[in-house]
């Protein structure tokens, strides 16, 4: 069943839906989740919502850059008080005054538009459900 929001057809799907292929979805939330934290270094949380991708994305903002690079989408920092305190926060300073964050947020860009692509190629058969926020998040 499609509806329609935002002058736009979205895909819908109820639980218990049998002609929908729910363990596919749940493999592309898992391929996107996996590929991006590996290649980028971002922190993704997917889920699924009305049978479609729910993408969240913690791009890299350079506040404290290790934590967000070590542990990365993780909502409480695992570093110890007095290291970010003495080392994570003032590099993190460092690393905007040169603009050092522009090209990782550039590539964890790229990174999440190729692999949320190929996930949609690869289960080509539930393309419209995983590319349903694409253009959202992207911005296109």
């Amino acid at each position: 069943m499609k509806i329609t929001m935002n002058n736009k057809p979205t895909p819908f799907h109820i639980w218990g839906d049998e002609d929908f292929d729910w363990e596919a979805l749940d493999a592309a939330c898992w391929y996107l989740y996996k590929n991006c934290k590996r290649w980028s270094r971002l922190g993704v949380h997917t889920k699924e919502k009305y049978g479609t991708m729910r993408v969240d994305c913690y791009f890299f903002v350079a506040y404290e850059p290790i934590q967000e690079l070590v542990y990365p989408g993780y909502a409480y920092s695992q570093l110890p008080k007095w290291f970010r305190s003495y080392i994570d926060f003032p590099l993190g300073k460092a690393v905007q005054f040169l603009r050092l964050d522009r090209p990782v947020r550039w590539w964890q860009r790229k990174v999440i538009k190729y692999f949320w692509l190929r996930a949609a190629k690869k289960w080509s058969h539930i393309k419209d459900e995983i590319l349903d926020e694409y253009d959202w998040i992207m911005e296109e």
